[in-house]
């Protein structure tokens, strides 16, 4: 089968990266593993020295252009993205290669299921969602599709404005929910991550107040769900609001 390079954006990850690496090294079909390092507080440029092929660094402008430096390495027809808290299986890459050569096919993924209990059921819910489940974290892409349209230059949100850019081009994006594997992500990172995503987000101050005073309702309208579930959805809605908040103030000054 097809050999295919893969992309690493790795920023204070030192604590998974190897972990991730590992599991990649085990797919007979892996040609260069390429690290995209960023500027870590931690052993992240010493975990990729000694698990990667290729090391380059980034400039600090977020993860749209750490998957656009990773870009330019690729030497394959093929290519991953897989983020440095995921593992990914011989049987993720097998279906992967057999879906990606498909002629109207630009980019292939199973689902990376959280670690976290939470975290997994809101995966679960976006599975069944009209927008349908969407990640860059384990995903194989054509590498001509992906340098024609352009890797988007966002800081978070940039795997579902590739998505539109590969549907406008005429491709797929094809998702096998039954195709799952691990995403060391806790309930806790989650909360973190949506914090991170909506401090790039600004939203109106009456938009916000609404939806921070109707946050206890999530104790109330999810009849069938479990008190946890309440109390974490209660804690999304603060952790999106502390984003937002965030974004207001970079605003300001």
């Amino acid at each position: 089968m097809v050999r295919f390079d893969v992309v690493i954006a790795a920023k204070d990850v030192a604590d998974t990266l190897g972990v991730c690496c590992e599991a990649l090294r085990k797919i007979a079909y892996l040609n260069n593993l390429i690290i995209v390092v960023g500027k870590s507080k931690d052993s992240t440029r010493e975990v990729a020295e000694e698990h990667g092929d290729v090391i380059v660094q980034d400039r600090g402008e977020g993860i749209g252009e750490a998957r656009e430096v990773g870009l330019k390495s690729v030497e394959t027809k093929f290519f991953a993205f897989v983020d440095a808290d995921v593992i990914v299986t011989p049987a993720w890459a097998e279906w992967c290669l057999r879906t990606i050569k498909l002629p109207d096919v630009g980019a292939c993924e199973g689902v990376a299921y959280p670690a976290g209990k939470y975290c997994a059921m809101i995966v679960e819910e976006s599975l069944a969602g009209e927008a349908g489940y969407c990640s860059l974290s384990s995903t194989m892409l054509k590498t001509e599709v992906v340098k024609e349209v352009g890797i988007p230059q966002l800081c978070f949100g940039e795997d579902w404005a590739l998505r539109r850019r590969i549907w406008a081009a005429g491709y797929k994006w094809i998702v096998d929910a039954n195709l799952r594997y691990i995403h060391l992500h806790t309930d806790w990172q989650g909360l973190r991550h949506r914090a991170n995503f909506n401090s790039h987000i600004r939203i109106p101050a009456v938009k916000l107040l609404t939806i921070l005073s109707g946050s206890p309702l999530c104790l109330f309208s999810r009849r069938h769900s479990s008190f946890g579930r309440k109390i974490y959805d209660m804690l999304v809605i603060w952790a999106d609001s502390y984003g937002h908040i965030k974004a207001m103030s970079k605003h300001c000054r």
